[in-house]
């Protein structure tokens, strides 16, 4: 297949600052990019946004995997057309994400500017470095309606939230705590465990099971945990067996020494832990661990894409509780913001 007409899939209209420096991106430069496939609509017309919409208004039924595949599921023949496209282009296919619809390639630049019938350039602000197309991202007419977006390719509609995450900061305030504790540490101070939270609020699970036979999946942005310090956490808990915790994407990274800022991403993780498997000692833990940058285009859509796409795990509820707000996540630009969307909807009971 020659491709030849081609049309604009993302447009760039924002103007540069004074102070920003242009220049041409080394055409040898590898890019990893994620093309993501348009779903279509269900037997009634439904978007998956509007599907999603009907669970938190109670008009729809939460969907399991192999219904939400029937019926929003990418055709094959889509996948098709996209991997044929890269080949065509001398793309190198890195992975495919079928339940994520997703297709990840890595080329040089003059590759991709042939494929997208662009110009990759090179935006440096503040000794900060970003890229972002010329002035569209464009695809071939064959693949209207067949490609939904593309991420990798632009990091200046990011630069907002491009420096690592900072970890939540806490406060202490007893005098808010809504229901007595009897614990306390070895100084006396009160503290509540996930377990009397869970009874607090009548979580619902069987309390006879702990949660055992569900997969609780958790978006880490960097980061590690110690199995010691976590074994020695529950077992203050009160429980004899520490929960099963997978490493299902990405790192465990613990390597020591740690600066200030790898210790808060292991507290981070080490919070989440400690929390999820205190109230629910029985359920597999599954983490996928991406990059603390919201710069990254591939790897922090990407992380979400493992998750949905993981039919060995199968996690049935998704946390991701880094801290951002969803005002500044507006700022990603529609194909990134379709995630949220689907992240925060497709378990709406369990997000955190």
């Amino acid at each position: 297949m020659s491709y030849i007409e081609y049309t604009n899939l993302i447009s760039f209209t924002e103007s540069y600052p004074s102070d920003v420096r242009i220049s041409e991106l080394d055409s040898q430069t590898l890019i990893t990019l994620t093309i993501k496939l348009s779903r279509p609509r269900s037997p009634g017309n439904l978007t998956v946004k509007d599907y999603a919409d009907g669970i938190l208004s109670g008009v729809h039924a939460t969907l399991s995997r192999s219904e939400f595949d029937q019926l929003f599921g990418v055709l094959p023949q889509n996948f098709d057309l996209v991997r044929e496209f890269g080949e065509y282009f001398g793309m190198m296919l890195i992975e495919e994400q079928v339940v994520a619809a997703s297709i990840v390639f890595s080329a040089p630049v003059s590759t991709i500017n042939r494929a997208f019938d662009t110009i990759i350039e090179q935006i440096t602000l503040d000794n900060y470095t970003y890229i972002r197309p010329q002035s569209s991202i464009r695809i071939p007419k064959e693949l209207e309606g067949v490609i939904e977006h593309v991420f990798g390719l632009d990091t200046w509609s990011f630069r907002n939230l491009s420096h690592p995450l900072k970890t939540p900061a806490f406060s202490a305030n007893l005098s808010q705590i809504l229901f007595e504790s009897n614990s306390r540490d070895s100084l006396g101070n009160q503290y509540v465990l996930p377990k009397e939270v869970v009874e607090h609020y009548r979580f619902p699970y069987d309390n006879s099971s702990n949660g055992l036979g569900l997969c609780i999946g958790i978006i880490q942005l960097r980061g590690g945990y110690s199995t010691d310090n976590l074994n020695k956490t529950f077992s203050k808990m009160g429980f004899s067996n520490p929960p099963n915790i997978v490493v299902a994407a990405g790192t465990n990274n613990t390597e020591l020494p740690l600066t200030d800022a790898q210790s808060s991403w292991v507290n981070e993780v080490m919070l989440d832990l400690s929390v999820v498997g205190g109230a629910v000692p029985g359920a597999k833990i599954a983490l996928y661990f991406a990059s603390n940058t919201f710069s990254d285009t591939v790897d922090f859509p990407n992380v979400f894409n493992k998750a949905f796409d993981d039919t060995v795990n199968n996690p049935s509820v998704l946390s991701f509780s880094w801290s951002y707000q969803e005002s500044q996540l507006a700022a990603i630009p529609y194909g990134a913001g379709t995630y949220f969307i689907i992240v925060k909807k497709f378990w709406p009971d369990h997000w955190s």
